[in-house]
């Protein structure tokens, strides 16, 4: 996957700074903060502002699908930060024991249905605000997909041990065994007053494959019969995996670690270019002799032989790729072992059960902020809400829901808020500077590592100051401004346009990481009325006596300006306008410069 620094959301009139890998984080997590404090030689405080987004800081140290990189600003430069082993490095450098509120009594508990990433971060915040909770799980030990599919070499059991245990430090129960049923009202009974499944998605989507002869199972099927042992596999010498997600790549290397070194071959429908797995993952899967075959896809089957239906890409489709089109050639391959890693679905049966409404695309019909689905005091995170999806949006999920019952129960969530930071100089001042990271093995331990990296991490989130850097003309200008609290500004910096130093070349857009283009969505200085009413930015200029001159104020962009006079905007400012008036006030006191011609 190819890394873009973007932030999907519409660029802001002001308070427009945002670190990328925040924004691209589904649970919202702060790399910047918490790399800085490691490298400052603070690991509590680093870990602890991992935890305060991230109850899993070890098994997303090293699972994570690390969305946050590919949003990364330093992609523009050498390369993106390594976030994640830099979080890695936060969680093995000191263990921290949240400690648990003092037990709440007659609010109500939780029972939480599946042990995984999205049921034990909804346990570990319920917790943490001493929230009675109990965790069910069919397994004999909670981790979910992590712990019981994901193959031991990509994860340490300790890795796993630590940061579950954290949770049960915090109080909350689990219990094993679980059939797999969900008796509302006989868990009513035991006191039990919300409901989350975080079951994930059980249910294998179905591959298409006529024929037989040759035997062909599931791949998370495959994973956790391989992670028991057993040996059920051993036998198969030519074995195909057909998808191109990761888990098809963890089943081709757990595929090719058979005993007597079996033929593995990963077939996928479309090209490289669309496939969803990590890069890193589909790279180590050809480094563990898998041999990768693109525009494949297994169509029948007879013994010992797989024919494949070679593929064309058509248009795009629903999910914005190009759709594999059948062409009218076909191969042949020797074949004993079908693992298909074509995707999962929640349980369908079992929502319905619970009366959760059901989608067409399988998915149960859920408040996205709240996870709360139609059926009372029932929330689905996870998996099970989204389908096949991220460890950290799980997470986030499982957060969410937490929140959720916790707000319904009265209780308001501890949450640790980060206050913005002031804008780092030094990371300003390398912002063009060429900073290749340092190659090590063992990057979680080593220092030069962790301070490299903070280095390169450029602060985004305290100035970005794209816009101001790429305009030829410096119509784009970073103004000082003072905070205060209930004051109309966050950041202590605001981005000013000015109209009549702009031509209009879109620089500023191209590289703003927002959707939006500067030039149109930022505050403007207009030298004069008639200038203003040119444009259809949001803005302002100055009219009448230079001393004490009115104020043209348009609030938003196409919208209708307004005149102030000059009490008005020098003494008083309503909520709607108080950012632009403050603007305003800043610049003609403080940066008379800027007018040039302007007053008038």
């Amino acid at each position: 996957k190819r890394g873009e620094t973007s932030i999907k959301k519409k660029l802001p009139l002001t308070d427009c700074f945002s670190a990328p890998c925040v924004e691209a984080c589904p649970a919202a997590q702060k790399p910047p903060a918490y790399m800085k404090a490691l490298a400052a030689g603070e690991p509590k405080k680093a870990l602890s502002i991992v935890l305060a987004d991230n109850p899993l800081p070890r098994i997303t140290g090293v699972l994570c699908d690390h969305q946050c990189m590919y949003a990364c600003a330093r992609v523009d430069y050498e390369g993106p930060v390594r976030i994640r082993d830099m979080k890695l490095a936060c969680a093995r450098a000191c263990e921290i024991r949240p400690v648990a509120a003092q037990a709440v009594t007659g609010k109500g508990r939780t029972a939480v249905f599946g042990a995984g990433p999205a049921g034990l971060s909804c346990a570990h915040y319920l917790a943490l605000d001493g929230y009675p909770v109990t965790v069910f799980d069919t397994a004999s030990a909670p981790g979910g997909i992590p712990a019981r599919v994901i193959p031991s070499f990509r994860i340490s059991r300790e890795d796993l041990a630590a940061d579950i245990q954290r949770i049960k430090d915090l109080g909350a129960e689990f219990r094993f065994g679980w059939n797999g049923a969900v008796d509302t009202a006989a868990l009513a009974k035991e006191g039990c007053t919300s409901f989350v499944l975080a079951t994930g998605a059980p249910v294998p989507r179905r591959m298409p494959l006529s024929g037989s002869g040759i035997r062909t199972v599931d791949a998370l099927e495959f994973l956790e019969a391989a992670w028991k042992g057993g040996g059920e596999f051993d036998g198969a010498r030519n074995i195909v995996v057909a998808g191109g997600g990761n888990t098809a790549m963890d089943a081709s290397r757990v595929a090719a670690r058979l005993p007597g070194k079996p033929r593995v071959s990963l077939l996928y429908r479309r090209t490289l270019a669309e496939m969803p797995a990590d890069r890193e993952e589909f790279e180590a899967a050809l480094a563990d002799g898998v041999m990768y075959s693109e525009l494949s896809l297994p169509e029948s089957m007879s013994p010992g032989t797989l024919v494949v239906r070679e593929m064309e890409l058509g248009e795009p489709d629903g999910s914005g790729r190009r759709a594999p089109v059948a062409s009218a050639r076909t191969r042949e391959l020797a074949c004993d072992l079908v693992v298909a890693a074509v995707g999962e679905s929640p349980d369908r049966a079992l929502l319905e059960s619970l009366g959760i409404a059901v989608g067409a695309d399988g998915r149960p019909v859920v408040d996205p902020d709240t996870m709360a689905s139609g059926a009372n005091a029932v929330f689905v995170a996870g998996d099970a809400r989204r389908g096949p999806s991220s460890i950290i949006a799980s997470i986030a999920d499982g957060r969410r829901a937490a929140y959720s019952i916790l707000r319904i129960a009265g209780i308001e969530p501890t949450v640790t808020p980060m206050a913005p930071g002031a804008p780092d100089m030094e990371a300003l001042s390398r912002r063009g500077e060429w900073l290749p990271g340092i190659e090590c093995e063992h990057p979680e331990t080593d220092a030069a590592f962790i301070k490299r990296e903070a280095e390169r991490c450029l602060s985004c989130g305290s100035a970005c100051l794209r816009c101001v850097e790429v305009c030829p003309n410096r119509a784009n200008t970073a103004l000082p401004v003072a905070v205060s609290s209930g004051g109309p500004y966050r950041q202590s910096i605001q981005i000013l346009h000015v109209d009549s130093l702009c031509n209009e070349c879109g620089n500023c857009g191209f590289f703003c990481p927002w959707e939006g283009e500067p030039f149109r969505g930022k505050p403007t200085l207009f030298k004069d009325e008639a200038s203003i009413g040119k444009s259809e930015n949001a803005g302002f200029c100055f009219s009448g006596d230079a001393g004490r001159p009115d104020l043209i104020l348009r609030e938003t962009y196409g919208g209708k300006a307004d005149r102030l006079s000059n009490e008005q905007w020098t003494r008083t400012a309503t909520a709607g306008n108080a950012a632009l008036v403050a603007l305003a006030r800043e610049v003609f006191s403080k940066h008379a410069y800027l007018l040039g011609g302007g007053r008038s």
